[in-house]
């Protein structure tokens, strides 16, 4: 099958490649969540298909569990991975190299692409915040309204997956939402759409811009959009200058594992500060500084690190 699927759309227009891809993502996505559904009625006896309000009691730690596996079959794997893996063999005949999975760099560049995640915190707490104050204009008064109600939604669905009672709960979490999301991410807007808007546009700034937009639009979280605008666009660089889909993928990996070990922490502690209001908060402009200009060191430093291999 790989040899006959191989490249076979390689040559074709941009523009049908990001509808090929599109129909991809769809048809996974129904079929993946529909594998989804069949386990959950097969371990917890939950009829997702059946019964629209099957998952409605956030409170319920089956509900919770039942939750994580849709969403690793019908986004992580279904929306993202897949889509991304098969969009790679079909535009490439070599869909390891088309998505820079064929080359691992020096663990220099991984270190220092952890401290850069770290370093970025402050600011990122900060656009965070100035995001939360945004008001649309009164004839948007609708569509602020909608948005409200999604975030007020998102939120209380993070705080649900957030709630770990034991070490199983953090390990779950870590997997599902470190590990398995962090990786079908980047696989598909990094690997695989950053590419086709460079293809587009022939300009790598507009196509991370691009990218990133995307990347931030579909997670449906007006509030917490320019952060993640920010952080799509670093993941996006990462690969230009290392040249491996593994940088950007280790950044979201700890990005959002950091996270899920804050929180779990968190919940088992009295904590006197909380890591996502570092550098929001009144008087800690100082704070914002150093983080720009300790973001801005590492990210030279993986620059010249990786264009002195021949790479950036």
């Amino acid at each position: 099958m790989k040899i006959m699927l191989s490249g076979i759309f390689e040559d074709k227009p941009i523009f049908r490649k990001i509808l090929i891809l599109g129909g991809i993502s769809a048809i996974s996505s129904i079929i993946l969540l529909m594998t989804g559904a069949v386990i959950v009625r097969f371990v917890y006896g939950i009829d997702v298909l059946g019964d629209a309000n099957s998952l409605s009691d956030l409170s319920d730690k089956t509900v919770m569990n039942a939750m994580r596996i849709l969403q690793v079959f019908s986004t992580g794997l279904g929306m993202f991975l897949i889509p991304a893996l098969i969009a790679a063999l079909v535009f490439d005949k070599k869909p390891a190299t088309y998505l820079m999975v064929d080359r691992m760099p020096g663990i220099q560049t991984f270190l220092l692409t952890i401290a850069l995640v770290f370093a970025l915190m402050p600011l990122i707490n900060m656009i965070y915040a100035l995001n939360q104050q945004l008001v649309l204009p009164d004839f948007l008064a609708g569509a602020e309204a909608w948005i409200k109600q999604k975030e007020d939604e998102m939120a209380k669905l993070t705080e649900a997956f957030l709630k770990m009672e034991n070490a199983g709960d953090l390990i779950a979490n870590i997997l599902v939402i470190g590990v398995i999301t962090a990786i079908a991410e980047e696989f598909l807007f990094r690997g695989v759409i950053q590419k086709l808007f460079l293809q587009l546009t022939g300009n790598i700034h507009v196509a991370i811009l691009l990218t990133s937009i995307l990347f931030s639009a579909i997670h449906v979280q007006f509030y917490g959009f320019f952060p993640r605008l920010l952080l799509g666009m670093l993941f996006g660089y990462l690969l230009v200058w290392s040249g491996s889909l593994w940088v950007p993928v280790a950044g979201h990996m700890i990005n959002n594992t950091g996270a899920v070990i804050f929180a779990w922490y968190a919940s088992k502690h009295e904590l006197t500060f909380n890591h996502e209001t570092i550098g929001s908060q009144s008087g800690e402009w100082w704070m914002v500084l150093l983080s720009v200009a300790g973001s801005a060191y590492f990210c030279y430093r993986i620059y010249v690190l990786n264009k002195s291999r021949g790479v950036a």
